[in-house]
């Protein structure tokens, strides 16, 4: 079930009043009306079911009734290093993989990215902004964290710090369940992926240098960019982390 945010602290019986655009977004989105229920996580990442006491497009006040679980964040810690793509896979896939629970996507622009980064700033804080949607969407506790770093080399650092590194590539000569046999149990993993052409022979090179980097396949066909990202997500969740 998705769920609202407030920057406040909520107590149970302590009426608490939601503003700005998540007023907006229960109100005018959801339409809700007095006397129903919603979860709302606070300002400790605590989530309630509070009863709506009063609502308009301003301001929604809702009662805290009772604490209910919140959703435990993958043991799994996934890293997604991805060459700036389109806008609109860019968006997908940042939907998609929140929903997935990665804890951290890294975008870098490869020398066959088709666009330019632009206001990064800007474009970071609206690619974080669809975490959180995501993530509230989703019911998961946390966004993926969104960063955007200059170029590739920056980029590895993550995947540098994890226990596996899984490079996407066509001419790789395992595949993820291949993997899954010899090392069943990590708890870290970065999956490097390039845009629509690919990355660069030196950009291939560059990443199989990382110590416990492996180039992995994903089967016969030729996937885009966004397909190949959640397909990858996906299956490194069901092999080695909570993806039923």
């Amino acid at each position: 079930m998705s769920y609202f945010l407030t920057s406040q602290k909520l107590e149970i019986d302590k009426e608490t009043t939601v503003s700005g655009e998540e007023a907006v977004h229960i109100f005018a989105a959801r339409r809700i009306k007095p006397g129903e229920t919603i979860e709302i996580q606070d300002a400790n990442n605590k989530r309630f079911l509070t009863k709506v006491v009063a609502a308009s497009r301003k301001e929604v006040k809702v009662s805290p009734m009772q604490q209910i679980d919140t959703p435990l964040e993958p043991d799994l810690q996934i890293y997604v290093l991805l060459a700036l793509v389109k806008e609109k896979a860019l968006d997908y896939i940042i939907q998609k993989i929140t929903e997935l629970g990665v804890r951290e996507l890294i975008i870098f622009p490869s020398t066959n990215s088709p666009i330019e980064p632009g206001n990064k700033e800007k474009r970071v804080e609206r690619w974080q902004r669809i975490s959180i949607e995501a993530t509230k969407q989703s019911g998961r506790a946390y966004p993926t964290q969104v960063t955007f770093l200059d170029n590739m080399d920056q980029a590895l650092e993550a995947a540098r710090k994890t226990d596996l590194t899984f490079l996407l590539e066509k001419t790789g000569n395992k595949n993820f369940r291949d993997v899954s046999t010899e090392k069943p149990k990590i708890k870290s993993v970065a999956v490097i992926i390039g845009p629509e052409g690919g990355l660069t022979a030196d950009e291939i090179k560059q990443s199989l240098a990382i110590k416990n980097s492996v180039a992995v396949r994903m089967g016969p066909r030729i996937l885009r960019a966004d397909t190949a990202t959640i397909a990858a997500v996906s299956t490194i969740q069901a092999l080695f982390g909570d993806l039923a």
